[in-house]
């Protein structure tokens, strides 16, 4: 799941520009720069949902709302400091920071009740390419668009390979998404 929606990510994250570009009025463009953030931190939403299982495996539901609001409350005091200094870039920070907060408070407390064991090294690497390849793409901003466009896939390409050779995912896996795009499609 994490190779999956990181891929995701990453890949409304390098094209996210293109995108603006393509549906928006000139004057949105600059909302870009939000969109790796935004993404970033709907991977670690996407995320704790994962972490969250034991806790609901061990039907401690009521610490649910703890965490949400212990969190909710971080993006608020977050929200008041980062506003005022960075705009509304400091309302994607707080959202990225209060969503990897809740991620890794939902593992922590997870798994002090029901251990399940999520491949961390790979995740963390695969994570840390991500950011890689989305920092090196930024150099290709002035590139003309086309050329822009083939660098981006072939950086989302590469990680795809990574993410294969890493065996975060298979080929099988690949095959069982694309049966189930079918199926979905069928409906």
């Amino acid at each position: 799941y994490f190779g999956i929606s990181l891929s995701i990510g990453l890949s409304i994250a390098l094209f996210g520009r293109e995108v603006i570009a393509l549906v928006s009025d000139p004057k949105y463009l600059e909302a870009h720069r939000v969109v790796p953030f935004i993404s970033a931190a709907a991977v670690f939403h996407g995320f704790y949902y994962l972490t969250s299982v034991s806790i609901f495996y061990r039907k401690k539901t009521n610490l649910i709302p703890l965490l949400t609001g212990l969190v909710g409350a971080i993006n608020i005091l977050l929200n008041l400091k980062w506003l005022p200094m960075f705009g509304y870039m400091g309302a994607a920070y707080a959202t990225t920071v209060s969503f990897f907060i809740l991620c890794l408070l939902s593992y922590i407390v997870g798994r002090r009740m029901y251990a399940i064991k999520f491949p961390l090294g790979k995740i963390v690497t695969i994570s840390l390419v991500a950011v890689l390849i989305f920092r090196i793409s930024q150099f290709t901003m002035d590139y003309p668009l086309l050329l822009s466009l083939l660098l981006k896939f072939m950086f989302l390409a590469g990680f795809l390979v990574l993410l294969l050779a890493m065996k975060i995912f298979t080929i099988k896996d690949l095959q069982t998404i694309k049966i189930l795009l079918r199926l979905r499609e069928q409906r």
